[in-house]
């Protein structure tokens, strides 16, 4: 279900495209789900479980902008993701490990907190693109709509269209007591 939408008409397409994306991922393993399952890892064509990301200080300034929008998110991370065409990310539930490293170095107070990705589509819904989150399928949606993952919760993206898929997340925490 979209959560809310932020107003994010000052990102470009062009500032989407010139993101750098230092680091590059095959997720064939799905963050570790198929052994979860007690399934075997499924064979997929080479580079077709492929993801681009980039994490927080690498990213654009403008993803701290969006980012900021975000005020009621506590120790927020940020990440944009990039599926080329014909790429997806299999089944998979998030680890949230760097979030998870932080807090523990910190031994921060966690009452009333809820771990919470943020996911937020950077552009108008385009023809192939796909999310499904617990058996919830986004395939309409706006720019600056945004959704909620939860840890342990299964979810998979695909990008079967013409054109890159661009997303942005922020890792935090959130106050559960809030009605957002």
């Amino acid at each position: 279900m979209i959560k809310g939408n932020v107003d994010i008409n000052f990102v470009t397409d062009e500032m989407l495209n010139n993101t750098v994306f230092p680091e590059s991922t095959d997720t064939n393993h799905a963050n570790g789900l198929w052994k979860t399952l007690d399934v075997p890892e499924p064979t997929y064509p080479k580079g077709s479980a492929h993801l681009y990301q980039c994490f927080g200080e690498d990213c654009p300034q403008w993803a701290m902008d969006v980012c900021n929008k975000f005020d009621w998110v506590q120790h927020k991370q940020v990440t944009i993701n990039k599926l080329t065409t014909g790429t997806f990310i299999p089944p998979h539930v998030d680890s949230m490990y760097r979030l998870k490293q932080v807090l523990k170095d910190n031994q921060d107070t966690l009452e009333n907190l809820e771990l919470v990705r943020i996911n937020i589509f950077l552009q108008d819904h385009q023809l192939g693109h796909w999310l499904n989150i617990d058996d919830e399928s986004f395939d309409n949606y706006n720019k600056g709509d945004y959704t909620f993952i939860f840890p342990g919760v299964i979810h998979t993206v695909a990008n079967l269209g013409y054109k890159p898929r661009y997303t942005m997340q922020i890792t935090g925490l959130i106050d559960y007591r809030l009605k957002i």
